[in-house]
């Protein structure tokens, strides 16, 4: 989806919100692994980074609309 179409108003919209939604999640995990790094010196491999986006993911699920939360769209995400 390119950028232009996430300010257009279509059925399109919504699912490029949640998109942007699971980009932050990504990122908010990669974050707060590296402050634990660099506060409390406490070492994460990807798995683990994978393991606290699954979750933040499975919480994020739970806030979104139905449509968006089909099995066909989220299992890519946490497989």
């Amino acid at each position: 989806m390119t950028r232009s179409k996430c300010y257009t108003p279509s059925q399109t919209t919504s699912s490029c919100h949640f998109f942007m939604e699971v980009i932050i999640l990504l990122a908010w995990s990669i974050w707060t692994t590296r402050n634990n790094y660099i506060f409390i010196d406490q070492r994460s491999t990807l798995s683990e980074i994978g393991i606290k986006f699954n979750h933040e993911f499975s919480l994020l699920k739970h806030r979104a609309k139905k449509e968006l939360c089909r099995p066909s769209l989220t299992n890519g995400w946490t497989a």
